[in-house]
């Protein structure tokens, strides 16, 4: 019976329990890098997933993307910003109503007038609203949208342009800077001919409805008042 305490058992010992210890830590690692794996894969594929329905769906997007009209309004925004700075000087035109001499006839005429820069469909169609200021008035000019009138809102949707206004439009009125008095269907028409010709003075811009507290505006001149019409 070999002797325990020999040298040689303990070479022998020594050297199973080294392969043994390393038998486990290379199942330890191989355990280890699977179960690492497995995530990985899942994520790559995820990835993947991902990545097609985007492509898949990337048309569409676009497709409606251009139909909502937002192209047009950031060209607008980039093609003003780039021109004008905050601060600047920008001419933009107001179209008010001056009495031809000849005629008698209230004609609805565009005014070229300064403001400061940038100018959006808001601020143009508020100046419109407010009146013609006092070197506009001495030259004639005047207005027939009623002065309650207030601007509720706007936006630019595939080049046209909606204008939400209170029902405050709809009570016309003779103005008071006019000499005459002005038959209430007339007045309906210049007021309304002066907010479509003024919006359509507006950067892209080709068609306007215009809205009473959100609902539309329902007119039988409406269609046809257009400048030069």
């Amino acid at each position: 019976m070999s002797n325990l305490n020999s040298p040689g058992f303990h070479l022998v010992y020594i050297d199973i329990r080294t392969h043994l210890i390393y038998s486990v830590s290379m199942q330890n690692h191989d355990s280890k890098e699977a179960r690492q794996g497995i995530p990985l894969i899942m994520w790559l594929l995820l990835i993947v997933v991902i990545a097609g329905s985007f492509l898949y769906s990337l048309p569409k997007i676009l497709r409606n993307y251009r139909e909502s009209g937002l192209a047009d309004t950031v060209s607008e925004y980039r093609s003003r910003k780039s021109s004008t700075q905050a601060g600047e000087k920008e001419s933009v035109k107001l179209y008010f109503l001056i009495q031809n001499i000849s005629t008698h006839e209230l004609l609805c005429e565009p005014v070229s007038i300064t403001v400061s820069a940038p100018v959006n469909l808001n601020s143009l169609l508020e100046l419109l609203i407010a009146g013609p200021d006092l070197p506009v008035l001495s030259q004639g000019y005047i207005s027939l949208i009623p002065e309650n009138t207030e601007l509720l809102g706007s936006r630019i949707v595939n080049h046209a342009a909606y204008i939400n206004l209170s029902k405050d439009f709809t009570l016309y009125t003779s103005s008071s800077s006019s000499s005459s008095s002005v038959p209430k269907p007339l007045a309906e028409e210049l007021a309304v001919r002066q907010i479509i010709n003024t919006t359509l003075s507006y950067e892209l811009i080709e068609d306007v409805i215009i809205l009473i507290d959100g609902k539309p505006y329902i007119s039988e001149k409406l269609s046809t008042l257009r400048d030069g019409n």
